[in-house]
This record gives C-alpha cells, structure tokens and sequence, in this order.
C-alpha cells in the first residue's frame, strides 16, 4: 500500500470516528472524563453546551445524566427523531435505580410515548419511583389508584399518596391536595388542612395558589375573612399577571374594600383586565358578582356588563355560561329575563349534551319564576 493510499485510510478512519462517536471524540479533545461532562451539565442544565456534556456522561454509563438527557429527548414529542434514544436512555437508568428515570418512564408507558401504553407496566415503574419518596410518582400514582387505572381502585391509598406527594413539594400533588381538600367531594374535605397546603404552593409564587389565598381571605369560606391579607395575595397574584386577580383587585378599588375607594384607577384596571380576560374567566368572576352571599362581593350590573356583550359575540353559547348570566339578572331583579336565559340554558345543555342532567339550573328556573335571586355560600 502506497503512502499515499495509506494516509488516506487513515483520514478516512479518523472522519468516521468523529462522526460516530462526537462524544467520545470531544471528551478526548478535551480530556474530560464522564463524571467531569455530568458535573457540568447539572451544574447549569440551561446551558447552551449541556446537552453535549450530557451526551458525554451518558455514553460513560451515568445514570443521572442518561435520565435528564432521556427525559429531554421524550420531552420532544412524538414528532421527535431522539424518541427511540429517550427511552432506551431512561430504561437504562431507570434499571440502575433513578428515581427521576423510573418515574420518567412510569410517564412514557402512561401516556405511549415512545411505547405501547400500558397501564399496569406504568404503575410498576411509577411504584419504584414511588418507594424512592418522588414527588412526581406519588402523584401519578395516587391518580392511577383513584381510577383503578391498571391497579385495584383504592381512593384512602390514592389520598394518601396525593398528601404525601404535595408534603414533598411536588408542584402537582400541591395542586390536586388543595383543590381536593377545600372543593372536593364532602367526604374529602379538610379545610385545615387544605389550606395548609394551598399556602404552601402560594408562597412559591404560583399565580392561581396566590390568588386562590386571596379569594379565601375575601370571601371567608375557610379562614376568618382578612381583607388585608385578601388584598396582599390578590395583589401577589396580579404581580404574575393573573387576569382573575387584577378582576377582584379592580372591584375592591371601585368599592374601598380593603384598600382606599378609588374609582379611577378600578376602572383602569378593569378595563385592562377584561381586554386580557377569557370568556371563562369572565364567567368566573361574574358567578361570584352574581351569587355570593356576602352582599358585599355582589354587584350584578357589573355581571351583566362583563358577560352579556361577551356572550353575544359567541356563535355557540355555552350552557354554563348562560347560566351565569341568568343569575346576573336575577340578582339584578331582572326576572323575566333571567327566566328566559336559563331556559335557554337548559335547551342548549339538553342539546349538546343530552346525558347530562340538569337539576341545579332546573332548581334556579324555578327560583326566578318565584322572583327570588340565587345564592350560592361555598364559591
């Protein structure tokens, strides 16, 4: 072989090299070792080069960067051509005992991504996570025991998983325990404790807790009604843009609750506030205007003014959301009228989703035919 022949099978060598192994290749350049690569991909995983440190690691057999790498790659979706390299990385270390990967692909089997779904092959892989005290499992798997969803339906082990869950700070079990605890079905409730849990996702910042806390301490439906407080989370809430929250703050400026009367800036807000509003939450905020028992919270006009002109743009009107309106007018004394939409209601409810009873807006019909308003005490 001449030299020449030679020195091109060489190069010829050395290119497939890189191309085949980039990682490796670069650790070398680099004299960086696996743990070196990993230590620095999870000091900053953001980091623009921490996907090639992960790559590093993983191709060295850490399992804690083959987990959050997997995880990237399954984040992806579907669409994704790494789809087949996420889940072999999280098998493999979800096989050495990481918690993140074993939970991780407790959520691909789950929901079939980059697998063929498989409820029961889930909930094994959710269990052992799950024994590791993750957050993220004992969530899934409280829902799984909740539905009988590839496991015997158990509610008092899918509660216990839920609380345990949220006391770990899983932004998810906070969520479902608080929302469980203070709304759920009666036999679930514990407001005590429910709001323990709702104050401790608040205090994270999370803008729906926050204002949460402040619909608790405005309304007293759970704790003694603190209107300074109501005003502190409302406030909290508006600070990350909650378009619910800036809905409440507005109206307790136009009537002094609270905070100084000052109908300038209520009006302000309000308007800002209902450009950046979905119908839905327009309907929230006009249920409470219409309905609430505190006549204090109630100004039906304001309702009325929120929700008419916002359903008469709506070509099919949501059957719940008339309802709202019907008992803005209702309140308001408009009887006639709110006789006329609730009816509508139930047509268009009957319509669309023919098994669905109706008897809560079929008892309101029959209350404003009586001239009487609607109230509602736990909002």
């Amino acid at each position: 072989m001449s030299s020449v022949t030679m020195a091109r099978a060489t190069w010829t060598a050395s290119i497939a090299l890189f191309l085949l192994c980039p990682s490796i290749f670069a650790a070398l350049a680099e004299d960086v070792t696996p743990a070196e690569a990993e230590r620095r991909a999870l000091a900053d995983p953001q980091a623009p080069d921490a996907e090639r440190w992960l790559k590093i690691a993983a191709d060295g057999g850490l399992r804690d960067a083959q987990a959050l790498l997997g995880e990237r790659y399954l984040h992806e979706g579907a669409a994704s051509k790494n789809l087949a390299a996420g889940i072999d990385l999280v098998r493999r270390a979800a096989t050495q005992g990481s918690a993140q990967a074993q939970s991780m692909l407790g959520w691909a089997y789950g929901t079939g991504t980059g697998v063929e779904q498989n409820a029961s092959e889930a909930v094994k892989w959710l269990e052992a996570a799950a024994r590791q005290e993750n957050g993220y499992a004992l969530w899934a798997l409280s829902g799984a025991y909740y539905r009988g969803d590839g496991v015997a339906q158990d509610s008092q082990l899918a509660k216990r998983l839920l609380l345990r869950s949220a006391e770990l700070g899983d932004a998810r079990g906070l969520t479902r325990a608080w929302r469980t605890l203070l709304f759920g079905k009666p036999d679930e409730r514990d407001s005590r404790l429910g709001m323990y849990f709702l104050y401790k996702e608040a205090s994270t910042e999370e803008a729906d807790a926050a204002y949460m806390m402040g619909r608790e301490y405005l309304t007293g439906r759970d704790v003694p009604r603190d209107l300074a407080r109501a005003t502190m989370w409302l406030e909290r809430a508006v600070s990350k843009q909650h378009t619910l929250a800036s809905l409440w703050l507005s109206e307790l400026h136009a009537k002094g609750i609270g905070v100084k009367k000052d109908p300038v800036r209520a009006e302000q807000m309000l308007q800002a506030a209902l450009r950046a509003a979905t119908l839905r939450e327009k309907n929230q905020f006009s249920w409470t205007l219409s309905v609430a028992e505190d006549e204090e919270l109630r100004n039906s006009a304001l309702a009325i003014r929120v929700l008419e002109p916002a359903l008469a743009a709506e070509k099919q009107k949501p059957p719940q959301y008339l309802d709202t309106l019907a008992a803005s007018y209702a309140e308001n004394g408009q009887f006639d009228k709110a006789v006329a939409t609730q009816l509508e209601a139930i047509q268009t409810l009957r319509r669309t989703r023919p098994a669905e009873p109706a008897p809560d807006m079929e008892q309101r019909l029959e209350l404003y035919r009586a001239g009487k308003a609607y109230r509602e005490d736990r909002l």
